[in-house]
Parts: structure tokens; sequence; C-alpha cells
């Protein structure tokens, strides 16, 4: 095996990144430590936090990753090698491509990039470089897709179904409409205004002729009709509208917020209330609801409210991957954004169906969903997560810091504390690490004849 020397002098930040897996992933640690840093789907949460923490801060020297982390994560680099070129049946996919280059320098900060496309045949080499030669195909967004489509389906069935299983291009149409009547508010008989005028932002309406332009607005305005009928008072398009979901999500969630919502409305305005508990309910039992959280549904609600209970608790989440596999399996890879934005809807729609519209910044102050992001038990612990902390050992500190502030023994803001004792945990991990190196040299010297 190759190893690789830890960058020397190790930087402190860098250094104070590692610390929190180096006992828990030490292969990830000395990779990390040497500058290098892995992130793909089968590298655990926390060492992939630690990734993302330290290629912002321009911390690595090199990332192995799959394209998701440089198409989702904000950072330059001066050379991004594609091991593995996107091919679709056989036909370069050049535009794919080009986002990664385009992850190559960033002006500002680095004056050159460079992209290294690595082929096993010489014939492939020359397909790459012809294909990324040549000018980008035109590309087609869902909102001209979906326009091509009522076109082309205008006297389909799904147009008169509002919230049974549609097509992409009718969920794309749909969020048309939505932003059409929210944005401006219709009056009656003026729905067909409103469509025209936000067609009228678009390339592609403005370009068609005009007997085909009303043709569309004609089928567009008796699909815009049924949706305001399925969707009901203003109040509900504009509360759909800010939400972002799809049309059929949000009627779903709807439906199911609706017993619950005089309870959670008395459970945010309590101080004594258990919001943790109602957090974790809202995600067991309503959220659900949404078909984007495939699988949720099919889970006993018992174990999902434990799992759910456990992270936010900060446990590790290889005690909780162990206890509850079939859990965590199906719900891991919705912490990140969808459960948080599921939760967002469910707590603008409780507002509406309430009138309360207060009640909104009420329950995302006292709940903060986005704690089910980040599987911390409070609100100022998500950014020493997003910093890089590992989530259950700035968990493990507050609650070591809180004991210690009750006992009247720390004068010390909890930011002071966590830092020295991150400090502290590299000193000793360094230590032991050396000194199990130190061992293993001893045996191999010692088995040597």
């Amino acid at each position: 095996a190759v190893r690789f020397p830890p960058v020397d002098p190790i930087d402190p930040q860098l250094d104070a990144l590692v610390v929190p897996i180096a006992v828990a992933e030490p292969d990830f640690a000395r990779l990390l430590r040497s500058g290098i840093g892995v992130h793909h789907a089968g590298v655990p949460r926390a060492v992939k936090q630690v990734v993302e923490a330290a290629a912002r801060k321009d911390l690595l020297r090199c990332i192995i990753c799959t394209p998701t982390l440089l198409e989702g994560v904000d950072f330059p680099a001066r050379t991004v090698i594609a091991a593995y070129p996107p091919w679709t049946k056989g036909v370069p996919q050049v535009a794919r491509l080009r986002n990664l280059a385009g992850r190559a320098g960033r002006g500002g900060r680095l004056t050159y990039g460079s992209l290294v496309v690595m082929c096993s045949e010489e014939k492939h080499a020359k397909t790459w470089l012809q294909a990324f030669r040549a000018k980008l195909p035109m590309t087609t967004s869902a909102l001209t897709g979906a326009l091509e489509w009522l076109i082309r389906n205008a006297n389909d069935e799904k147009l008169l179904v509002v919230g049974a299983d549609e097509p992409d291009q009718v969920a794309s149409l749909d969020a048309l409409i939505l932003a059409g009547t929210a944005e401006g508010g219709v009056i009656d008989g003026d729905l067909r205004a409103r469509l025209e005028e936000v067609l009228g932002r678009t390339l592609w309406a403005t370009g068609m002729q005009a007997n085909r332009r009303e043709f569309l607005l004609d089928r567009a305005e008796e699909r815009a009709g049924r949706v305001r009928k399925a969707i009901g008072p203003d109040a509900w398009t504009r509360a759909f509208y800010r939400v972002g979901l799809p049309l059929k999500t949000c009627l779903m969630l709807r439906d199911a917020v609706k017993p619950h919502g005089v309870d959670v409305a008395a459970k945010v305005d309590a101080f004594d209330s258990d919001l943790d508990g109602l957090l974790v309910g809202l995600a067991t039992i309503v959220a659900p609801a949404a078909p984007q959280l495939e699988g949720w549904a099919d889970l006993p609600e018992a174990d999902l409210r434990k799992v759910l209970q456990l992270w936010l608790e900060g446990e590790p989440v290889e005690g909780i991957d162990s206890a509850f596999p079939e859990v965590w399996d199906v719900i891991e890879g919705h912490l990140d954004s969808l459960l948080p934005w599921v939760l967002t809807a469910i707590i603008e729609f409780v507002a509406t169906d309430l009138g309360r519209p207060e009640l909104r910044d009420l329950a995302h102050v006292r709940m903060t969903p986005a704690r089910l992001r980040y599987g911390v038990p409070s609100t100022d612990l998500c950014d020493y997560v997003k910093a890089g902390f590992d989530r259950s050992t700035v968990t493990g500190y507050q609650r070591d810091y809180n004991k210690l502030v009750a006992a009247g023994q720390i004068s010390a803001t909890f930011d002071e504390y966590a830092t020295e004792r991150a400090a502290t945990d590299a000193e000793r991990l360094l230590e032991e690490a050396l000194a199990a190196e130190a061992a293993r040299q001893a045996e191999t010297a010692a088995a040597q004849p």
C-alpha cells in the first residue's frame, strides 16, 4: 500500500477539522492530514462533512470524489481529473464534462486551471477531444418541455385531473400556474391575462405564432382553473408557491397536516412544551405523506421516531445504524435537505390553515427543523457541524460545558471551550497515533530474521 506523508507542518485549521473523526475513522483521518480528501456515497457522513469544510477553506491538495461534490459544493480546484468521463449509451456527455471543467480555476483566486480526461483507449480520447471542441447542443428547459408537451397532449385526460400520477411536464406547468397566480393575485376573469403575462416572459412563447399561442393559453387556462379549484383560497396558492414543492406533494401534505394543526400551534406557543418531540412527531407522522420521502410510510412508526430522536440527540451514526439498520438505510439520504424542506412546508401549511402567519417564524425559531439536517440537539451547534466538527463530538462538548456552567466551574464561552477541547483532543490523538505507529514498527523489526 502507498503511504502518503502528512502535510508538514499540518495546518492548524485542517488538524482541528480532522481531530473529531481521528479515532472512529483513522484511515480517512490519515489521508486528510496528508492533504487528501475522499468523498463519495460510501464514505461516512462525518468524513464527508470534514472534506467539504476543508475544501471550502482551501486546505486540501487533492480530493477523490464523484461529480456530486464538484457540482454541489462551491470551491475552486487548480486541476480536475475525470477518471471516468461521463458516457450515456456510448455518447460523450460533454455538457456534464464542461460543468466539471468549470471548476478548474476561478477568477480572483486561481489564474488558470486544467482538465485531465482519462481514457483507456486512444479512440476514446479522440472522441472526447472532438466532442469537447464542438459546440454544445441546444438545451431545453423544464418549462419549455412542459409547454411543448401541453401543445402535443392538449386532449390528454391527465390535464383534467389534479393531484393524480402526473408526468413531470404537468408538474412544471403547475409550477408556472402557481407563479402566475401567486405573484399577482387573480381576480375573477383575469386568470388568462395573468398566464399570458407569465408566458410572455419566456423566449419560447414570445417567438410563437399567434394562433399557437392562443391555443396554448386555452389549454393552460383550463388546467389553471382546475388547479385553482383544487388549491382553494388565494392564501393556499401563495403558501404552495412559497414552499416550492410539486403541487401533488403540497395537496397531500396539506391533507395530512389538517388534523394536527391546532395541536402543533398550541405546542409552539407553549414555552414548556417538548419541541424536540413535536419536531420528531411531525417528521414521523406527517412528513411521510410526501411522495419524495420514499419508503418512510412503510417504516414502523416507533422505530422511525426513535431513530430521529437519537439523531437529534447527537448519537453516533454507527450506533444508530447498528441498532436500526433498515430504518437508517431508508432515511439517511433524506436528512440533508429533503426532510427539512418538507418540514418547512408543514409549518407553512399549519400557519396558513389557522390564519396565523406569525406562526411560521415562531415555529422555525423554536423548533429549528434544520437541526434534523445536522443531527444536533441545539440550534447553535448547526454552525459547528457546518464548520467541520463531528456532530457527536461537539454535542458531547456542549453537554460537558453545560455541566461545568451549572457547577460554576467555568467562565469561558462555549466557543472558547470547544476550541480548546478540540486542540487538546488533537494532541492526545496525535500522541496515540505516534505511539501506535512506533509499536507497529517495533513489531515489524522484531519479526525480521
